[in-house]
Order: C-alpha cells, then sequence, then structure tokens
C-alpha cells in the first residue's frame, strides 16, 4: 500500500540521511542473531529499511515503523527490489504504538530511543513495545553509550554556534550531494542538536538546490535508561557495550539492552 505524499525536501533529506549516517559496524548481524527463532519482528525507527530488509530477506515476518514518510518509501522501494512482499510497513509515531499485533521481538535499532523528545517519550515507547509482546518475546534497542554522571551535570550555556563544516561528498544514481553539518549544544548537557545542510546536485546541467535538517539527540545514560525500563515493565536479560557482543564498560561505544516484560 502507498504511504503518504513526500515532497521534494523531505525526499531529499531522505536520500542525504541515507548516505551520512550508514549504521553502525556489526549492527546487522547482531539483530539478526537477537532475531533467530522469532516470527514476527516489529522494528520501531526503521527509517529507509537498512536494517529491515535483511530480516526480510532472512524470512522473518517482519513490520517495519516510522514518522517519516520519505524514508518508508526508500524502505518500500528496497523491499520491492528484494522481492520481500510479506514485509508490512506503518507510517506512525513510536510513542503511541497500537499495531493490534504482538510480536516475538520489538528492536529499536541505531538510537533511535535518542531521537525522541524526552524522557516521557521514551517512556511511553519502551510502554508501547511491552504492549506488544508475545509471551517470551523481547525488546532489543542500542544507544549511545553515555556516563551516568551525565544525570548530575547542572545546566549550563548553551554552545557557541560553530561553523558548518564538508563532512561528506557524494555522487549516487541521482547525482551529486555534498553534506555539512555543525553541532550545537543545549544549556540541558544531555541535549544536543546536528544540523545540516545537503546541498544535491541533479544530473549533469541541472541546478544545485539546498534544503536544511534539525536533528535533536537525547542523550540517555544507562541509569536512566535502566530506570525507565523498570518503569515500563521491563526487566533486562542481557547488557553489552558493542556489537561484539562485549560487556559494557567505561570505554564501550555503544549501550545494548535486551529486554523482556517482568510478567514473562
Amino acid at each position: 500500500m502507498k504511504g503518504p505524499d513526500v515532497s521534494w525536501e523531505q525526499a531529499a533529506r531522505a536520500r542525504a540521511f541515507d548516505l551520512v549516517h550508514r549504521g553502525t559496524p556489526g549492527d546487522v548481524a547482531f539483530y539478526r542473531h537477537v532475531c533467530a527463532g522469532a516470527e514476527a519482528v516489529l522494528e520501531l525507527g526503521c527509517g529507509s529499511g537498512r536494517i529491515l530488509v535483511e530480516l526480510a530477506r532472512a524470512g522473518l515476518a517482519v513490520t517495519g515503523l516510522d514518522l517519516d514518510a520519505a524514508r518508508l518509501e526508500r524502505a518500500r522501494a528496497e523491499l520491492q527490489r528484494e522481492g520481500c512482499t510479506g514485509a508490512r510497513l506503518v507510517h506512525g509515531d513510536m510513542t503511541r504504538l497500537a499495531l493490534g499485533e504482538r510480536y516475538d521481538r520489538v528492536l529499536i535499532p541505531y538510537n533511535a530511543l535518542c531521537a525522541l523528545a524526552d524522557d516521557r517519550a521514551v517512556l511511553d515507547c519502551l510502554r508501547g513495545a511491552a504492549r506488544h509482546l508475545r509471551p517470551g518475546g523481547s525488546v532489543w534497542f542500542d544507544v549511545y553509550a553515555v556516563e551516568d554522571s551525565l544525570m548530575d551535570e547542572p545546566h549550563g550555556d548553551a554552545g557557541d554556534e560553530e561553523e558548518l563544516e564538508l563532512i561528506l561528498s557524494a555522487v549516487d544514481a541521482q547525482g551529486r550531494v555534498d553534506v555539512w553539518e555543525r553541532e550545537h549544544q543545549h544549556a540541558d548537557p544531555r541535549r544536543i542538536d546536528l544540523i545540516y545542510r545537503y546541498e544535491l546536485g541533479g544530473q549533469a546541467g541541472e541546478p544545485t538546490r539546498a534544503v536544511d535538517e534539525i536533528i535533536s539527540h537525547l542523550l540517555l545514560p544507562p541509569v536512566r535508561l535502566r530506570a525507565l525500563l523498570a518503569e515500563a515493565g521491563l526487566r533486562i536479560h542481557q547488557e553489552y557495550g558493542d556489537f561484539d557482543p562485549a560487556p559494557l564498560t567505561e570505554e564501550s561505544p555503544a549501550f545494548i539492552v535486551g529486554a523482556q516484560r517482568e510478567d514473562a
């Protein structure tokens, strides 16, 4: 089924985002592994389907949900190219889950929880994930690894405005893309914005067009996430610090969690 109409600007942002954000090494294999033995899998924040398509190719019945219609259209196109006809895509908000189905695994990969507005939104998402689990099912996610001490840091002044820096020049089937980025630090030490300008040149002779995007990040220290999981009725059964997987340490690049319902 076709999704909502997508504007040129939305499509351009999705195209450029996918060129910059190519995933974390090892994450696809890791999520494929934790889905072994599952029949039905839900991925929240599935974006353009980088992980979802691999799970569908492995024969799993997958449902992907995302709030970005343009990225869902890219996922839909990739699923069609791969002949994955059984996958379901849903345009929706992962803090307001009501899909009418239950799943063996609910995945929230690639820092998707960090894209939410605040702790309340994270709690709503985790509660929704718990409601959508089948008996014995589990929720899996990864977020940036940050120190617990971040919770105790006082609010300060917002950071100085940085200059945009060119971080990527690439050419894809649609033409050239230049990506500029700068970071904005909020007064709240747990909030960071990444501000992008995408300059997109079409085929030869077509003019360059620019579009901007702000991607906000909510940093989630382990101590806070553990409390939110407990409040959502989920208990942790696995914690890792990378996708090898390896134990969580102060040097770990990620905080990776597997959790089940308390009443499971």
